[in-house]
């Protein structure tokens, strides 16, 4: 039961993957990646700087080998496939991106390895990694990794590109609205610790009076609430309702009134 359980989850985790891989295609995902800071990388070609290895970006290494993103060059044993842009999961990071193309053969020499000796088909990692200096491309080979306890091996690679900088810069964040309100805020707290310091320590002020500028702030608090009043209370009118008192109906005083009270 063991057994079958998981064989069972390897075969759901492996589908899971199988998704991962084939829900983008590897245009789709650099055109994704980061509102598509990417997408003009898709489509390059570089080699390395002995002419070995051919790398294509979502497109063909090499004209004669359709579908072949890593290509291992070889006139007389004739071209290998390290892995297929068909066949690619991609994993992205500040200034970094690993592109590993599946679907390579493995060479003789790469079985005869013993750490090797287990694999699968052969894939292909790639790195792409920031460099400010790299206008078209630096592309060269690492190695053959070993994965350890017999998992197999792969081919690693590198390629630098200024592009890859794009990556390192935020994506989203603040408006610039909430930014200028913070930076406003920041200034109006300053200001006020720093006067209400001045006014403690150099003028010797106490209390309210510590307020830097507080004259000012008096007069401004007074017309706001003079400007509440006339808007909110009296209804823009004029007249002596705007003082807060009744006004006497049909210009009567309080000495009319004492006939009614007489009567």
């Amino acid at each position: 039961f063991q057994i079958q359980m998981k064989l069972l989850i390897s075969i759901a985790f492996l589908s899971s993957m199988a998704h991962i891989v084939c829900s983008l295609s590897c245009e789709q995902y650099f055109n994704n990646l980061e509102k598509g800071i990417l997408k003009d990388l898709i489509g390059l070609k570089v080699k390395d700087s002995s002419g070995q290895f051919a790398f294509g970006l979502c497109s063909d290494a090499d004209s004669s080998l359709a579908g072949a993103g890593l290509v291992q060059l070889d006139k007389a044993a004739g071209n290998r496939v390290l892995g297929r842009w068909g066949q690619f999961y991609a994993t992205a990071g500040r200034g970094w991106v690993e592109l590993v193309y599946m679907g390579g053969k493995a060479s003789a020499e790469d079985l005869a390895d013993g750490n090797c000796s287990s694999t699968v088909g052969w894939s292909a990692h790639t790195m792409l990694i920031c460099d400010a200096t790299e206008r078209s491309g630096s592309f060269r080979y690492i190695g053959r990794v070993a994965m350890g306890n017999g998992s197999g091996c792969y081919s690693l690679f590198e390629l630098l590109h200024r592009r890859l900088c794009s990556l390192e810069q935020p994506q989203g964040g603040l408006p610039a609205s909430a930014i200028a309100l913070i930076v406003l805020l920041s200034l109006f707290i300053s200001y006020l610790l720093i006067g209400a310091a001045i006014q403690r320590f150099v003028f010797k002020r106490r209390g309210l009076e510590s307020i830097p500028n507080y004259t000012v702030w008096r007069r401004f608090g007074d017309c706001l609430a003079d400007g509440c009043d006339f808007v909110c209370r009296s209804g823009g009118g004029g007249g002596d309702s705007s003082n807060g008192r009744y006004q006497q109906v049909g210009g009567l005083s309080d000495e009319d009134d004492e006939h009614l009270i007489s009567g």
